[in-house]
């Protein structure tokens, strides 16, 4: 069918401007020659003409089967083009990079398992952005397909020469689901206010940094679970992160899942500074946010926030790690359960939990499983602590309040200073020592 051109629809506009005897179906109204014309109708008349012509222009869609199976450079030697739907069989060669187009979708071919897809091979001399590269498009969809960077997964956190299996930015749009996203430095990257909308049958794995990463005001949402998990201990960077946010980028996971780091275990880095891999982090700014509880959450690993970044986790959710908030970064829970981890707040961290389970574990050899500094906050609301004897530690003009229903534990509490500590209606079998 005729692709229309703007140009096109100012004519035929302009040909019922000057016509007003002219009839256009969908329906509209006839004007009789001569006879008054009433701004309403008219406005009918252009409305049901609009409706036409969009209909017109959006129906014009390709659909391109790309067999890799027989080439696989099939689908790198395509030029890719607005309103085309690519089905591809096999792995095709990589990369793909898609630059100001829209309505694009790649989709596996169905037959049989996922085994479509985009890979990148070993030995390219500038490695690129991603497996699939996305910039200044709008309404890319992914669907039924393996997106792979697997032989990328070596270079440690740095600017701009990370390789990824999806990298959008410049606030492209992209939607996917049933996608496997294998391997990569990051392996889904979103950038610089690009949104990601992720639907059911998504899985993120073998990545060496992060899994899900949006930064400078990018969008990832979930929709379903997910699973994200990285190389399991043999990650080449210390600082890995299953989901991370920095400079104002968001994640929003609304249909719960599994995120791990690859390992709950503490670590030393290459300078012998005592990290934990965390399975969220948000920083410079940046947001993560656990809005529906409709299925279960995990986080195998830290939960840490800084640099006025934030945290906000809402029911159904267990968190196997650290929970710390540290450099006026905010993190608030309800409804969660916590183990295998201290609770910190530190260097102007505020720290809130409501009506939830925290049993920390001494992970650091320091005998505190609550530990506040340098002006570091917690408010513990209506909540089990299972302190098992380890101390609360709350030093240098710190503030810990606890209130309501909260349930110490058998053992009693260590308040440090203790100046700096609030117990209120607090349910205890041993007592509280406190210095003060």
């Amino acid at each position: 069918m005729t692709h229309l051109k703007p140009a096109l629809k100012s004519i035929l506009v302009c040909v019922v401007l000057v016509m007003p005897g002219l009839s256009v179906a969908g329906p509209t109204t006839v004007f009789e020659t001569g006879g008054p014309i009433r701004a309403s109708e008219m406005n009918t008349n252009f409305s049901n003409l609009d409706q036409r012509l969009i209909s017109i222009e959006t129906s014009d869609n390709e659909e391109i089967a790309i067999d890799c199976a027989a080439d696989i450079d099939a689908f790198i030697n395509t030029v890719v083009a607005d309103k085309t739907t690519y089905i591809l069989t096999g792995m095709c060669n990589g990369p793909i990079w898609i630059e100001d187009r829209r309505s694009i979708t790649i989709q596996g071919d169905g037959n049989g398992s996922k085994d479509d897809g985009i890979i990148l091979k070993t030995g390219l001399i500038d490695p690129p952005y991603g497996a699939l590269g996305v910039w200044d498009s709008k309404g890319i969809v992914l669907d039924n397909l393996v997106l792979s960077a697997a032989n990328y997964v070596s270079k440690t956190y740095s600017f701009g020469d990370n390789v990824a299996t999806l990298s959008a930015g410049n606030q492209s749009k992209i939607s996917a689901s049933d996608v496997d996203f294998i391997g990569g430095d990051y392996s889904v990257n979103v950038y610089a206010q690009a949104m990601l909308r992720l639907g059911a049958g998504i899985t993120v794995t073998g990545f060496n940094r992060g899994g899900l990463s949006a930064s400078t005001g990018a969008l990832i949402r979930t929709h379903d679970d997910i699973t994200v998990t990285g190389i399991v201990d043999v990650s080449t960077d210390d600082y890995i992160n299953a989901v991370s946010t920095v400079s104002n980028g968001i994640v929003q996971i609304r249909g719960g899942g599994t995120f791990s780091a690859g390992t709950t275990t503490r670590v030393t880095d290459s300078s012998g500074f005592a990290i934990y891999p965390a399975a969220v982090w948000a920083g410079d700014n940046g947001t993560i946010q656990v809005l529906d509880d409709s299925n279960p959450t995990v986080f195998d690993g830290a939960v840490e926030t800084g640099y006025s970044a934030a945290i906000r986790i809402h029911g159904n959710t267990t968190i196997h790690g650290v929970l710390a908030a540290y450099h006026s970064s905010t993190i608030k829970v309800d409804d969660i359960v916590q183990d295998s981890g201290e609770v910190w707040a530190g260097d102007g961290g505020y720290l809130r939990i409501e009506s939830s389970t925290i049993t920390p574990g001494d992970t650091d050899g320091f005998d505190d499983s609550i530990n506040l500094y340098r002006s570091g906050r917690a408010r513990i609301n209506n909540s089990t602590l299972n302190l098992g004897g380890i101390n609360i530690s709350a030093f240098g003009f710190t503030v810990l309040n606890l209130r309501g229903t909260t349930t110490l534990g058998t053992d009693g509490v260590d308040c440090g200073e203790g100046r700096n500590v609030n117990i209120q209606n607090t349910v205890t079998s041993a007592p509280v020592i406190c210095d003060f």
